[in-house]
């Protein structure tokens, strides 16, 4: 007696007859080049991944929406769900680092810097040796940034490794951190700083007080997350104290927090 069966396997589902049934299974399963086809999902996340950094600006500690940004456009592409899953995982893995979680959010992940060099084509470098005669985009540029602040991106983006400049670029990224303030409180919260509040201090606080009045939640929290973590004291210690020096992970932490917060910053400035 024949059987119709049906036979699910990743690309398509077939219909066979026995006993044809047992030769195909065999002969389709033995052909299948399983490490080839990890590597074709592989490249096809990679490539949307490439899309949401080039693109959609989604990049080093900007927020990315596991569920629309990767899921769903990979379904539509034709990958199977769990595969996906399986890969979005791997490249989360503490062995691979290409993506972190997000602020402590489950359903979001960000790049890491060994992520970006990956979806670029980068040499790794994640044993901190400078590349030679390249430059690293840490940031883009905000169109409507002040020139002062695009002046200190440009300066950190022409660095040729994080991992050599930790003190330096944390120098740096406390001034953008007061300068940032200045333009959340005067282009996004509307409201002018007091001459009493200019100090980094004080500033921050401001600038939070002034963030919840105006319901900016997303800034407001970013801001809360560099004082309640202390990264802003961090680099206080480290322009002012003359011993204190800073770990290069520590100083990569809090130029991804400010990345994002530059990002939430000028997404919601209108001119």
């Amino acid at each position: 007696m024949t059987t119709k069966t049906n036979v699910l396997n990743y690309f398509y589902e077939i219909k066979v007859i026995e006993p044809a049934f047992t030769k195909f299974y065999n002969n389709h399963y033995k052909e299948t080049d399983y490490s080839s086809y990890r590597e074709e999902i592989l490249n096809v996340v990679k490539k949307q991944l490439r899309h949401l950094l080039m693109e959609e600006k989604r990049d080093l500690g900007v927020a990315i929406d596991v569920e629309k940004m990767l899921y769903n456009p990979l379904k539509e592409k034709g990958l199977e769900f769990d595969d996906i899953v399986y890969i979005v995982r791997e490249l989360g893995s503490d062995d691979v680092g290409y993506l972190e979680q997000f602020n402590r959010m489950p359903e979001m992940v960000s790049l890491t810097m060994k992520g970006k060099k990956w979806v670029m084509d980068l040499n790794d470098n994640s044993k901190g040796q400078p590349y030679r005669g390249e430059s690293i985009n840490y940031f883009d540029l905000p169109e409507k940034a002040s020139s002062k602040i695009k002046i200190l991106l440009k300066e950190i983006n022409d660095l040729p490794a994080s991992e050599p400049y930790p003190n330096l670029i944390s120098h740096q990224l406390r001034t953008l951190l007061a300068l940032i303030c200045l333009e959340i409180c005067r282009r996004v919260c509307r409201v002018m700083v007091p001459k009493g509040k200019r100090d980094l201090k004080h500033l921050l606080n401001f600038t939070i007080q002034q963030c919840s009045i105006s319901k900016e939640k997303q800034i407001l929290e970013a801001l809360d997350d560099l004082k309640t973590r202390k990264y802003k004291d961090i680099i206080d210690s480290i322009v002012h104290c003359d011993y204190t020096t800073v770990n290069p992970e520590i100083s990569r932490e809090i130029l991804l927090k400010i990345k994002n917060l530059l990002s939430l910053t000028y997404r919601n400035v209108n001119s």
